[in-house]
């Protein structure tokens, strides 16, 4: 193996896929395979549940080759070389070479036939292209409802259920209090349908390939197994196959009343509550009535209060609930709206013979295309009444 390539080049490729080099059951997960063939170069890391190959040109191939390095090593070594010159990378023995004009460095390298590979089953696939525009707003829209248990919690899935059908993909996660489902165009073969959880790791590392592309992004859903490609990126990852809560019904109320918000006001009087709110719990209690919301701050702990009203036009009875501050102003940062319509209806707690409010905050698109929705179950909802509105 021995070939020059620039920093830019290296840097590029590296950064596509240094995310899954991470310590696992064998120094191999640490590390980055490079392969040299005949006309480029690809990098390879694996954490045994998903895998990145990213390929970029070289200035010159004088001859091919494969090994494997400590992936953060290489990438920090390359972050620090000098800029704009062609830098020689080659094997020599048991270690990697790496020169310059100015010097040379030496890294341990590994057999690459001990490197993990990650297997794809041959399976029927649904073929689903999207452009990584609408891919990136799917996964920023529904971001906030992923949940935050690091998988603890085996009731929850951690990771995003993506579902295409009638040329639309969407987006959906689940937190346990929030669910965020999100909708964009694509495209598939023959008009199929499919869907697939994809694990939160693979999530993050799809985030990262997309950033700033331009390009259409190609999706092969497997029945345990996604594949994605860019021009220069492939991600392989596996499936997590346990069944999603059933959403549709929480998101589509037969029966809700309509409250219509500016979106900016609302967000900035929540934000100013929650400054004087309880700090670990985050309440704020909010009353509607027709044409205004009493948002108040909830803190036992200390004196401090906050009490305000903005505009708002409401078509239910009047109400009063309590919220964790952020999952409303999580759900409003990217409503993307300037009034952000919220579907306000509550279901009855067989168990406890106590009715249960959920709001559903609401945006869709000038084309009916792109759409976004998150319903948020309120803390509780309280038998008392605000200072504001009595």
């Amino acid at each position: 193996m021995n070939f020059l390539i620039s920093k830019d080049e290296m840097l590029a490729a590296l950064n596509k896929c240094i995310g899954l080099a991470t310590k696992g059951d064998s120094p191999l997960t640490e590390n980055v395979k490079i392969d040299v063939g005949d006309e480029d170069i690809t990098f390879t890391t694996s954490d045994r549940q998903s895998q990145i190959i990213a390929s970029c040109p070289s200035s010159k191939i004088k001859t091919k080759g494969v090994t494997c390095v400590n992936a953060k090593k290489v990438n920090e070594l390359f972050r620090l070389l000098p800029d704009k010159e062609d830098i020689n990378v080659f094997l020599d023995g048991n270690k990697l070479k790496i020169k310059t004009t100015g010097g040379s460095w030496e890294l341990s390298n590994f057999p690459s036939e001990d490197f993990p590979v990650f297997n794809v089953n041959n399976e029927d696939t649904t073929q689903v292209s999207i452009t990584s525009q609408s891919l990136t707003d799917l996964i920023s829209r529904t971001l906030i409802s992923m949940p935050r248990t690091g998988g603890l919690n085996t009731k929850l899935v951690d990771g995003i259920l993506f579902e295409f059908s009638n040329n639309e993909m969407s987006a959906t996660t689940y937190d346990g209090h929030r669910i965020s489902s999100s909708k964009e165009k694509a495209s598939a073969q023959d008009d199929q349908t499919a869907s697939c959880i994809v694990p939160r790791r693979a999530v993050t590392e799809i985030s990262k390939i997309i950033s700033g592309s331009q390009e259409d992004i190609k999706f092969s859903i497997g029945k345990n197994n996604l594949i994605l490609k860019t021009k220069s990126v492939e991600l392989k990852s596996s499936l997590i196959l346990k069944p999603f809560v059933p959403y549709q019904t929480a998101i589509n109320p037969s029966e809700f009343s309509l409250l219509k918000v500016n979106t900016k006001e609302f967000s900035d009087a929540l934000n100013r509550a929650s400054l004087l709110a309880n700090s670990e719990m985050r309440e704020v209690m909010l009353t509607c009535s027709q044409n205004k919301i009493y948002i108040e701050s909830l803190n036992r702990m200390s004196a401090e209060k906050s009490s305000e009203s903005i505009d708002a036009t409401y078509d239910g009875e009047e109400i009063q609930v309590i919220f964790n501050v952020r999952y409303l102003l999580d759900a409003l940062s990217v409503m993307g709206s300037e009034i952000t319509e919220i579907m306000v209806f509550f279901e009855l707690n067989k168990k406890s013979d106590s009715v249960k409010y959920r709001w559903i905050l609401k945006h869709e698109g000038k084309d009916h295309t792109k759409f976004f929705i998150a319903a948020i179950v309120p803390v509780v909802t309280p038998a008392i009444e605000s200072s504001e509105s009595s």
